[in-house]
């Protein structure tokens, strides 16, 4: 379980763009909060709970950089209030620098 820790939010409503940072940037514990990924993932793999391998494709980051997604499967977080909820259908993306949950 992964605590969502301290986090700086900035919310455009022309955009609909919801966006959270993390302030530690050294903690790789960390979740970033994300309108514009199309699925939550994480390049942990000892973090699933739940997990498939899968030959999921490429996920193109912002840079348009192709990232491989490896395999897929559930993790269970710990937010800032002592909830733990869980993120199904995550993708193992193992060359991504961040976790990230998608944003509806």
């Amino acid at each position: 379980m992964r605590n969502l820790g301290s986090v700086a939010e900035e919310a455009s409503t022309s955009h609909e763009l919801l966006s959270i940072t993390v302030l530690d940037a050294r903690s790789q514990d960390e979740w970033v909060l994300n309108s514009g990924c199309s699925y939550h993932i994480c390049p942990h793999r000892d973090w699933f709970v739940t997990y498939q391998p899968i030959d999921g494709g490429n996920v193109l980051m912002g840079n348009n950089m192709p990232c491989k997604t490896i395999g897929t499967g559930s993790i269970k977080i710990r937010m800032h209030d002592g909830i733990v909820r869980t993120l199904s259908n995550v993708r193992h993306v193992p060359d991504l620098k961040k976790n990230l949950i998608r944003h509806p």
